[in-house]
């Protein structure tokens, strides 16, 4: 160091702090994309779980019970969508499925095997005795993907690992999908980062030794003018450099010496000022990327958490129509029931549609006033037998003589608990049976895993207990007309007194029947609406998401085809939501219309109309399903001078679009044609033909009831289908106004809908 320079030794010492400050900066950066790569790695097994899940076929999962049916097609069916999601995912080591067994421990049912060694599979019924705990403390309680927040070590190595819960079609859980990623990959990840850095570091350490010996060398240059200077002025050089006259010669030396120093100090003055803007202007850049940069972080969030959320919406949603359509379905069974044991067991499927209730029992009132369980589901033997009959004065007799609905939980369930210990049920909802005053049962519903039971729960339960108490009232009438009849044979002449009273008791159990199905409309009704509002919410939210997206996040993709890819299928996924909402929306808009067409709650708006501008404008509001078949051709062959009808403008239309739309969902390639002609000076008769599949004899009156789908072929399975309510709402309209409907068709060659009004 005594043989430099003094501007050599300050470049080198700029440029060990420079060195020292990149080193500081490279290492903070490594720790933050370190921090970034793994929560990139949770990010995609979330998203990787989610959707293995999805492509699981849940009842071949079911039926995997133990060892010797690994060889079997369902194991390797399953097995084979494991192994699609390791191909998908390049990190995953591990795939499998798990569930809980009787004993409550966690086993394996689907393994796909090492990453490289597929043979290597743990089999099913093989017990995880080392599952992490976040596995072990969600298990019964996952209701969407998670996954570990750090590494977790078993016997087979070290893992960060991704949970997806499986789920029925019924909302039952059927247990859970796992993801593990190696600790090793995501750390040779880290390595191959860590290894950039220093290149990059070592890299840059040449450019800053030689922009500090630069600078050095430039800060130096002043000092060493007056080092030349001080030089002239010792070897007596003084005009040159010393304005002040008349002095000696230690004065000469003081003035040049001020006048250089001074002349240093302003160009080092000058070079910190410099220095301090530069750092400023860099500062100001640094905070202006750290401002985007988290910009950028909560909009993700922002934009993920609202995929997530709709995602649940959509699913719930989902869950929500298919109960109802269950529930709708175990309805019309329950009061076509022929006998009771039927009609007991549609009470239990009923019950055990409400979520989270894994129990059901039905108690009937006998003669003697006591209460006997007649049918039961999801409770042990043992604990049929401590609750098969309550006794009058019993408090639980007491209950459902009061005609109130009664749910308990926790400690009112102590006594239940002490009589059978092993059967653990921690809620339980009791409902009694009413038919005008008198309790005919109850019906019961109590669960094992949930705490407590939700108000719309509740509701959804006492309205299936009102279905049930009129069914049983129904049974019961129907009974006690039997033996009316029965006994009217023998006593005619002497019981018609008797018998007239019957009457009037059998007039009162058919208007209550009416009531019940009064009571069923409306529940439709109010179930539709109440679907409604979330169902415009999921719409306009996707519409707005996929528009921030697309035109905030989709464009910072630039030329990355990856990124464009990616952000192109969410936009894509969003469209998917928005199109299944609005095909929900309408669908519920057909239930809307049925409950209020059966209740008498439309509000005609009769008016003379012309036919011919109506069917028209029908032809075109089927122009949109007739884009979506470009092989199926709309034909208009409408007469000229056809009477004027008298009634409501849009009805009449409905009816119409109704039927073309039927139409043109059954015909692949083909015509559709639409034909009007007169019948007399009063009436017009309107065809609409096709060229589809045809519809089988035995089916041509069923397609006009409610819910009613004709099986489509195998090819159209996977096509989405309407609700079955087209060709009801069309055939309600047509009677109302005395008209009529009917089809005509031969397998294979097309149908005929005729309407004459």
């Amino acid at each position: 160091m005594r043989g430099m320079g003094l501007g050599t030794r300050l470049g080198l010492l700029l440029a060990g702090l420079a060195v020292l400050a990149n080193a500081l900066l490279l290492a903070l950066l490594y720790l933050n994309s370190r921090d970034r790569i793994r929560e990139s790695v949770r990010s995609r097994l979330g998203e990787a779980t989610a959707l293995a899940a999805m492509a699981i076929d849940i009842e071949r999962h079911d039926r995997i019970t133990g060892p010797s049916q690994v060889s079997g097609e369902d194991y390797r069916a399953v097995q084979a969508s494991l192994r699609r999601v390791m191909d998908l995912m390049p990190e995953a080591f591990y795939v499998y499925t798990v569930r809980q067994d009787a004993q409550g421990r966690i086993v394996f049912v689907v393994d796909a095997g090492e990453r490289g060694n597929p043979d290597d599979v743990s089999l099913p019924g093989e017990v995880y005795d080392d599952a992490s705990p976040l596995l072990q403390a969600h298990f019964s309680t996952m209701s969407r993907p998670m996954s570990e927040d750090g590494f977790y070590t078993d016997k087979w190595g070290t893992w960060l690992t991704g949970y997806a819960p499986l789920f029925r079609a019924d909302g039952t859980r059927a247990g859970v999908l796992a993801l593990d990623v190696s600790a090793d990959s995501l750390h040779a990840v880290e390595s191959r980062y860590l290894r950039r850095s220093v290149l990059v570091f070592a890299a840059l350490v040449p450019v800053f030794l030689a922009l500090g010996i630069f600078l050095g060398r430039r800060l130096a240059a002043p000092l060493n003018l007056l080092r030349e200077g001080a030089v002239r002025l010792a070897s007596g050089e003084f005009s040159h450099r010393v304005a002040v006259r008349d002095k000696g010669e230690i004065g000469e030396l003081a003035d040049a010496f001020n006048t250089l120093a001074g002349q240093v100090e302003s160009m080092l003055d000058g070079i910190l000022e410099e220095l301090a803007e530069r750092q400023v202007v860099e500062e100001r850049l640094r905070h202006k990327e750290r401002v985007l940069e988290d910009l950028i972080r909560r909009r993700t969030r922002q934009l993920e958490n609202s995929l997530a959320e709709a995602t649940e919406r959509v699913e719930e949603l989902e869950k929500g129509q298919r109960r109802y359509v269950a529930q709708c379905s175990l309805a019309h069974s329950l009061a076509e029931a022929q006998d009771q044991g039927q009609a007991l067991q549609t009470m239990l499927d009923m019950v055990l549609l409400v979520e989270g209730l894994d129990s059901a029992a039905v108690y009937l009132a006998r003669e003697d006033g006591s209460l006997e369980l007649a049918a039961h589901r999801g409770i042990t033997q043992a604990f049929a037998q401590t609750i098969a009959r309550f006794q009058p004065g019993e408090r639980q007799h007491a209950m459902v003589q009061e005609g109130k609905p009664v749910y308990v939980e926790g400690p009112a369930l102590a006594w239940l608990h002490q009589a059978v210990p092993e059967e653990g049920l921690r809620c339980a909802a009791v409902l009694p049976l009413i038919s005008g005053a008198k309790a005919l049962g109850a019906l019961c519903g109590g669960s094992h895993a949930m705490g407590d039971i939700s108000s719309p729960d509740r509701d959804t339960l006492e309205s299936t207990a009102a279905l049930a108490a009129g069914a049983l009232a129904r049974d019961l009438a129907r009974l006690g007309l039997e033996d009316l009849n029965a006994h009217l044979e023998r006593l005619v002449a002497s019981r018609t007194a008797a018998l007239a009273g019957k009457a009037r008791e059998l007039t009162a159990a058919n208007h209550r029947l009416h009531e019940l199905d009064a009571m069923k409309n409306a529940f439709l009704s109010a179930m539709s609406h109440e679907l409604k509002t979330p169902l415009t919410s999921v719409v306009g939210f996707a519409k707005l998401a996929g528009r921030e997206f697309e035109r905030r996040f989709l464009r910072l993709a630039g030329d990355e085809p990856a990124l464009r890819e990616r952000g192109e299928r969410i936009l894509g996924n969003l469209g998917v939501v928005e199109r299944e909402a609005v095909r929900l929306g309408l669908m519920m808009d057909d239930v809307l219309d049925l409950c209020s067409m059966e209740g008498g709650q439309v509000d005609w708006r009769d008016k003379e109309v012309r036919p011919v501008p109506l069917l028209m404008q029908a032809a075109v509001a089927v122009s949109g399903l007739l884009a979506a078949k470009p092989g199926v051709v709309l034909e208009l062959d409408l007469a000229e001078g056809l009477p004027d009808l008298y009634l409501d403008p849009d009805r009449f239309q409905r009816a119409v679009v109704n039927v073309l739309d039927n139409a043109i969902k059954f015909t692949e390639a083909g015509t559709v044609r639409l034909t009007a002609r007169a019948m007399g000076s009063e009436a017009v008769q309107i065809r609409v033909q096709d060229t589809g599949r045809g519809i089988a004899p035995e089916l041509r009156e069923r397609i006009f009831e409610s819910f009613f789908q004709d099986a489509p072929p195998a090819e159209d399975q996977a096509k989405p289908r309407g609700a079955g309510l087209g060709l009801t709402i069309a055939r309600h309209i047509v009677e109302h106004y005395g008209g009529r409907i009917r089809v005509e068709s031969e397998s294979g060659r097309g149908s005929t809908f005729i309407i004459e009004l």
